[in-house]
């Protein structure tokens, strides 16, 4: 019912641009619920770890790197406290590791996905071989709240 209420609404006013969201009724009127939200994590010139994000709960489900990257894969710390971080491997076994290149958008399925961490850190190369990036970068995580 709310639905079909926003799209009489948005025929009345004309154009329409569809919106990534769910749509919920609330006592003051409609809201638009997001269906992804995003947080980012910078590495600063001539190192490879970022900074720590918080996912609040979240399922990380996509990574957009930035414009400019010195080439290397990404890899990811995690943590279920903020405090004591750990290198992500998959139940194989497997380093996490993500294809990573300029302007990429990374869709994650699976254990990539960060189910059960509450925060992670985003590396440039490898646990064994990281890679130090040239300028201070900001990689952005896209999370399902």
């Amino acid at each position: 019912m709310v639905t079909a209420a926003v799209l009489l609404l948005a025929g009345l006013l004309g154009s329409f641009t569809p919106y990534a969201g769910s749509v919920r009724a609330s006592p003051s009127g409609i809201t638009i619920q997001p269906v992804y939200e995003t947080t980012s994590s910078t590495i600063v010139s001539g190192a490879s770890l970022g900074t720590a994000v918080d996912l609040l709960g979240g399922r990380l489900v996509a990574v957009a790197m930035p414009e400019a990257w010195t080439a290397a894969d990404l890899t990811l710390r995690g943590s279920i406290d903020g405090g004591n971080y750990y290198d992500v491997y998959d139940d194989s076994g497997n380093e996490v590791v993500v294809s990573a290149g300029v302007s990429r958008h990374v869709v994650f399925d699976g254990l990539a996905n960060g189910e059960g961490l509450r925060w992670l850190q985003v590396r440039s190369g490898s646990a064994i071989t990281p890679v130090a990036q040239a300028s201070t970068r900001t990689v952005t995580f896209v999370v399902r709240p």
